[in-house]
Protein backbone atom coordinates (compact mmCIF):
# COMPACT_ATOMS: atom_id res chain seq x y z
CA UNK A 1 0.00 0.00 0.00
CA UNK A 2 1.19 3.51 -0.68
CA UNK A 3 1.51 6.15 1.97
CA UNK A 4 -1.85 7.86 2.44
CA UNK A 5 -0.41 11.04 0.96
CA UNK A 6 0.38 9.25 -2.34
CA UNK A 7 -3.00 7.53 -2.86
CA UNK A 8 -5.29 9.12 -5.43
CA UNK A 9 -9.01 9.57 -4.72
CA UNK A 10 -11.40 7.62 -6.96
CA UNK A 11 -12.86 10.85 -8.41
CA UNK A 12 -9.52 11.45 -10.16
CA UNK A 13 -10.00 8.46 -12.48
CA UNK A 14 -13.26 9.76 -13.94
CA UNK A 15 -11.72 12.97 -15.28
CA UNK A 16 -9.95 13.08 -18.63
CA UNK A 17 -6.16 12.49 -18.50
CA UNK A 18 -3.80 15.24 -19.68
CA UNK A 19 -1.62 12.71 -21.47
CA UNK A 20 -1.28 8.95 -21.79
CA UNK A 21 1.65 6.67 -22.54
CA UNK A 22 1.25 3.09 -23.74
CA UNK A 23 3.72 0.25 -23.39
CA UNK A 24 3.55 -3.46 -24.10
CA UNK A 25 2.67 -4.09 -20.46
CA UNK A 26 0.06 -1.41 -19.90
CA UNK A 27 -0.81 2.23 -20.21
CA UNK A 28 -0.03 5.10 -17.89
CA UNK A 29 -2.32 8.13 -17.61
CA UNK A 30 -1.23 11.46 -16.17
CA UNK A 31 -3.68 13.89 -14.54
CA UNK A 32 -2.17 17.36 -14.15
CA UNK A 33 -5.15 18.72 -12.19
CA UNK A 34 -5.07 15.88 -9.66
CA UNK A 35 -3.02 15.90 -6.48
CA UNK A 36 0.34 14.10 -6.77
CA UNK A 37 -0.06 10.37 -6.26
CA UNK A 38 -0.36 6.92 -7.81
CA UNK A 39 -3.11 4.39 -8.49
CA UNK A 40 -3.15 0.96 -10.14
CA UNK A 41 -6.36 -0.18 -11.84
CA UNK A 42 -6.92 -3.71 -13.17
CA UNK A 43 -10.33 -4.66 -14.53
CA UNK A 44 -11.97 -8.06 -14.42
CA UNK A 45 -11.86 -8.05 -18.19
CA UNK A 46 -8.05 -7.93 -18.07
CA UNK A 47 -7.64 -10.79 -15.58
CA UNK A 48 -10.62 -12.91 -14.54
CA UNK A 49 -9.27 -14.36 -11.30
CA UNK A 50 -8.99 -12.10 -8.26
CA UNK A 51 -5.78 -13.87 -7.26
CA UNK A 52 -4.14 -12.83 -10.53
CA UNK A 53 -5.45 -9.25 -10.33
CA UNK A 54 -4.14 -8.84 -6.80
CA UNK A 55 -0.76 -10.37 -7.65
CA UNK A 56 -0.36 -8.00 -10.60
CA UNK A 57 -1.55 -5.04 -8.53
CA UNK A 58 1.06 -5.79 -5.84
CA UNK A 59 3.75 -6.22 -8.49
CA UNK A 60 2.98 -2.89 -10.18
CA UNK A 61 2.67 -1.07 -6.84
CA UNK A 62 6.13 -2.28 -5.94
CA UNK A 63 7.49 -0.97 -9.24
CA UNK A 64 5.81 2.41 -8.82
CA UNK A 65 6.83 2.72 -5.17
CA UNK A 66 10.50 2.61 -6.19
CA UNK A 67 10.14 5.61 -8.50
CA UNK A 68 10.52 9.25 -7.55
CA UNK A 69 7.56 11.11 -6.05
CA UNK A 70 5.10 12.09 -8.77
CA UNK A 71 4.56 15.65 -9.98
CA UNK A 72 0.92 14.92 -10.85
CA UNK A 73 -1.67 12.15 -10.53
CA UNK A 74 -0.46 8.93 -12.18
CA UNK A 75 -2.80 6.02 -12.93
CA UNK A 76 -1.32 2.74 -14.21
CA UNK A 77 -3.49 0.28 -16.17
CA UNK A 78 -1.38 -2.90 -16.56
CA UNK A 79 -2.24 -5.60 -19.11
CA UNK A 80 -2.45 -9.33 -18.47
CA UNK A 81 0.91 -9.78 -20.20
CA UNK A 82 2.57 -7.96 -17.31
CA UNK A 83 1.72 -10.87 -15.02
CA UNK A 84 3.42 -13.45 -17.24
CA UNK A 85 6.49 -11.37 -18.16
CA UNK A 86 9.68 -11.31 -16.07
CA UNK A 87 9.62 -8.73 -13.30
CA UNK A 88 12.70 -6.84 -14.56
CA UNK A 89 11.21 -6.37 -18.04
CA UNK A 90 7.92 -5.03 -16.67
CA UNK A 91 9.80 -2.77 -14.25
CA UNK A 92 11.89 -1.26 -17.04
CA UNK A 93 8.92 -0.78 -19.37
CA UNK A 94 6.43 0.73 -16.91
CA UNK A 95 9.13 2.60 -14.99
CA UNK A 96 10.32 4.31 -18.14
CA UNK A 97 6.73 5.25 -19.08
CA UNK A 98 6.06 6.77 -15.64
CA UNK A 99 9.33 8.70 -15.50
CA UNK A 100 9.09 10.05 -19.06
CA UNK A 101 5.46 11.10 -18.69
Amino acid sequence: MYRASLRLPRATFSSRPSRRTRTQYGSVSFFDQAPPGYAVIISKKTLRRAVDRNRLRRRVRHIVRGLADPRCGVVVYPTGEALRAPYAVVRDSLGKAVLLG
